[in-house]
């Protein structure tokens, strides 16, 4: 049987702030990138449609920057179970939208593409809700993911 030690709390807060810091780094590097798919035609199956759901891509990503911002500066905060939920929301219209948008067309392919692709943002959307009610309950209850140790998913009862 292995046993666990803890990480020391300093530590762990540093390996934490890295890795918000990361997450900034990849969204940023997104928002970029998002916003330049349609001048690029680097990917043939979307849509001049798509030009009307990147300012709300865009507008998700920054949303999980500003998120991760509160995160860096304290991970354990009212502020960061309410931006949890905040990123929940935002990421589930913005879902719903490209959803409702479908700015994709693969009708050169014989695979039915389509398809899949919105089967993945049904999950994405159910998934989505999903993660906002848990987030939802944390913030009512004052927990954060940091407080379960070794970052072990509550199974709602004591830990």
């Amino acid at each position: 049987m292995t046993t666990r030690t803890r990480i020391p709390e300093e530590l762990a807060k540093a390996g934490r702030r890295f890795g918000y810091g990361v997450a900034i780094a990849i969204n940023l590097v997104l928002i970029w990138f998002v916003g330049n798919l349609l001048e690029w035609e680097l990917v043939g199956f979307l849509t001049p449609e798509f030009a009307d759901v990147v300012p709300l891509i865009q507008l998700g990503l920054w949303v999980t920057v500003a998120a991760n911002v509160v995160y860096m500066m304290d991970d354990r905060s009212f502020a960061t179970r309410a931006a949890r939920l905040v990123v929940d929301v935002v990421n589930l219209f913005v879902t719903f939208r490209v959803f409702d948008v479908f700015p994709f067309d693969f009708s050169a392919h014989t695979f039915n593409w389509g398809f899949v692709f919105r089967a993945v943002l049904v999950i994405a959307l159910i998934a989505t809700a999903i993660g906002g009610i848990v987030h939802l309950g944390q913030m009512f209850r004052g927990e954060t993911p940091t407080d379960r140790p070794y970052g072990r998913p509550s199974l709602g009862g004591s830990h």
